[in-house]
């Protein structure tokens, strides 16, 4: 009889326990939103999870790359527009100085076009997230710090910044009566990001893209110095005046170097609107990524959130079957001797 009845007892009580592991599980379940918290409980479809949740982050890591590398390419594409604008204002400005009805005073045009030469240096510097666009990988201020053995060693000196592009100001000669330079202490090296596992993309503008070939002295900016030069100074390298009027061969070299000024406008404007193709391609790609994980948010979800009807009825039976339970062992603990000796 006592044989039986520890028996009884045994298998009492490991069901009880059961019981109240479904019971706590369900309860899990309501409380975590989760289907599954334990690898044991469905292992097959943990991994099902697990993998959908790896490929999720991934996209979410190169969503982030894509919509930071957006943000700095509409950067670069909104001050290379204002130095667009800046060059058909400059442009206009050495049109209007070259024409015998234009009463202006040289001295007058010539500060108007150095202003708005420091307006396309500063928008050549202009940073984001406190990297320069404009200077291919050369994008901190240590990396834009003058080598003493390299080819702007001799410029080291008069330099006062640690921004890609900077004017200085050099030893006047006959050719550059200013005095005038701007240099370039960047390079010329392509920028990439990986926009998916299997591709990658350019993102930066370069300056021999922008501001034509020169390397460390690009033309452009040598360009406007030069129209500078003519119009503020006569061939003698004194103050031109109301009423000193252009030689032919200074004509002859503002028509010259306006020309200049226009096919470096429409080579930076092609290059904005390369740019812009491929900012198109990326937000196409930002967009099928968010939309990607969407679906596979959704299949997670499937697999793996709570179904709280069912999981709440669930629980509900797993009570009543404990309650039953407890019930039922209260008789049997109740028995005494005098039962077993009827």
């Amino acid at each position: 009889m006592r044989i039986t009845n520890k028996s009884v007892y045994i298998n009492y009580l490991g069901q009880l326990e059961n019981i109240q592991n479904n019971k706590f599980r369900e309860e899990i379940r309501l409380n975590t939103g989760k289907q599954i918290n334990n690898i044991e409980e469905a292992p097959n479809k943990l991994a099902e999870i697990k993998l959908l949740q790896h490929k999720i982050t991934n996209n979410e890591n190169y969503l982030t790359n894509l919509q930071n590398s957006m943000s700095e390419m509409r950067t670069a594409m909104e001050s290379m527009d204002n130095v667009a604008n800046t060059l058909i204002n400059l442009r206009q400005l050495t049109l209007d100085s070259i024409q015998v009805v234009n009463s202006s005073n040289p001295q007058t045009i010539a500060v108007q076009i150095k202003d708005l030469l420091s307006d396309i240096v500063s928008q050549a510097n202009i940073d984001f997230n406190g990297k320069s666009l404009f200077s291919g990988t050369a994008t901190t201020e240590k990396s834009v710090e003058i080598d003493p053995l390299g080819p702007l060693a001799p410029f080291q000196a008069l330099s006062k910044n640690k921004l890609p592009y900077e004017i200085i100001n050099v030893a006047a000669t006959p050719a550059n009566p200013s005095g005038l330079t701007v240099i370039f202490k960047g390079n010329n090296e392509n920028r990439i990001i990986n926009k998916d596992q299997n591709s990658s993309e350019i993102i930066n503008l370069k300056s021999d893209e922008l501001f034509g070939m020169g390397g460390t002295e690009p033309e452009l900016f040598q360009d406007i110095i030069k129209i500078y030069n003519i119009i503020k100074y006569k061939p003698d390298g004194s103050l031109r005046t109301e009423t000193d009027f252009y030689t032919p061969s200074e004509s002859v070299q503002i028509e010259t170097l306006q020309k200049s000024l226009l096919e470096n406008h429409q080579k930076l404007i092609n290059s904005v609107a390369m740019l812009g193709s491929k900012y198109n391609r990326l937000e196409a790609l930002s967009d099928q990524l968010i939309n990607e994980n969407t679906r596979l948010n959704e299949i997670k979800s499937i697999k793996s959130d709570t179904d709280y009807a069912r999981t709440t009825i669930d629980l509900k039976l797993e009570e009543n079957a404990l309650q039953y339970s407890l019930q039922v062992g209260s008789r049997i603990m109740q028995n005494s001797l005098f039962d077993f000796l009827r």
